[in-house]
């Protein structure tokens, strides 16, 4: 799009096609030299493209991969969304950075009877930049493990990320005060049976999570020996894994099933004339015809449902909610309105049904 967009600009009119719509595709899509196409479908049948004309675009690519592979040109390679910047955050908040920097011996890690490395208290929040570590001396300021020698401590923090990848692990033994997890009660538990999280976490937060399991498994910090790996003539040594849950294979993966539910979504009103979103206050209801008008101009406003935000005015106060209806009510309407996984539009004028609903129960159960 961005090489499209690039001849436009520069009015380089001989623009050509490599991709095409399927057959049954063509009536719709519209692949002139002015608009680009950009879906799946068949890579045309030009000098350009050679052999792979004609192909669909899925198994081009597999082919042209192949060919660059087998003629020393490329190879397949998958690349993860993962980036070092949740490591390196110039806040107050979040777990220090456990390393010190020497002028002499480098960086040194703080040593474990050291661990874990406390913030400071007292620092001043300016917001002028930089990390609020750097200006508490008294803190930044440390000997070197090393050499006993003036070194200074690492004042970037860890990301929230970071907590939330292994935090299913301090769930197993949230009160030891000496490691972060017994490894044994890890062992045993894991994997999390199902993980239930938002869709904005389906690809970074389930990729650090799955990161850092797997690489505590496999330094060892869990997930000890299974019954295959103990010899059948040591009945003992079987016994006390079965006793512990650990006669189990387990490959270090932390969840065995992702369950990721829809959004909720709101009412949003806009202004026709403008755009722009409404709040509740600037609609008023019609009493000859018991629609929504906006105040002052009594224009019908548009309406969608769109994820709900503060700059959208289309929020429910959940605990409102419970109040005016009950809990009750309020589970099953949700229930009810989609399914876990699915997009829920939030009505509030259908919720009155399921109250409706289980009154009868209740008479029901009464009687």
């Amino acid at each position: 799009m961005r090489d499209h967009k690039f001849c436009q600009e520069n009015a380089i009119t001989a623009i050509r096609p490599v991709v095409e719509p399927m057959p049954q595709d063509q009536e719709s899509a519209d692949v002139s030299n002015f608009l680009q196409f950009t879906g799946a479908g068949v890579l045309c049948k030009i000098p350009e493209n050679g052999r792979f004309g004609g192909m669909r675009s899925k198994d081009a690519g597999q082919a042209i991969v192949a060919a660059a592979a087998v003629e020393g040109r490329g190879r397949a390679v998958v690349n993860y969304r993962m980036r070092d910047w949740l490591l390196s955050r110039q806040r107050y908040w979040g777990a220090p950075v456990p390393i010190i920097h020497c002028p002499s011996c480098g960086a040194v890690p703080v040593p474990d009877t050291d661990l874990p490395v406390k913030l400071p208290t007292g620092v001043e929040l300016s917001g002028r930049g930089g990390s609020p570590l750097a200006r508490a001396t008294d803190w930044l300021n440390c000997k070197c493990p090393q050499c006993n020698g003036p070194a200074k401590r690492d004042t970037d923090t860890l990301d929230t990320f970071v907590d939330s990848s292994w935090y299913y692990l301090r769930y197993l033994d949230p009160h030891n005060s000496k490691l972060p997890f017994d490894p044994e009660k890890a062992s045993a538990a894991m994997p999390v049976d199902i993980y239930i999280g938002g869709v904005e976490h389906a690809i970074l937060h389930l990729l650090y999570a799955r990161f850092i399991c797997k690489f505590l498994w496999r330094t060892r910090a869990f997930g000890l020996p299974d019954a295959q790996q103990v010899p059948a003539s040591d009945g003992a040594g079987r016994k006390k894994l079965a006793s512990k849950g650990l006669g189990r294979s387990y490959n270090g993966e932390p969840f065995k099933r992702l369950l990721t539910q829809g959004m909720v979504h709101g009412l949003t009103y806009r202004d026709p004339a403008t755009g722009r979103f409404l709040r509740p206050n600037e609609l008023e209801i019609d009493s000859s015809s018991s629609q929504l008008r906006i105040t002052g101009t009594g224009q019908l406003p548009e309406t969608s449902y769109e994820k709900m935000s503060k700059s959208k005015y289309n929020g429910v106060d959940p605990s409102e909610t419970v109040r005016k209806y009950g809990a009750d009510a309020t589970r099953l309407h949700m229930l009810y309105l989609a399914p876990p996984q699915d997009v829920l539009e939030w009505d509030t004028q259908s919720i009155i049904g399921m109250q409706r609903w289980i009154n009868r129960v209740g008479r029901l159960v009464d009687s």
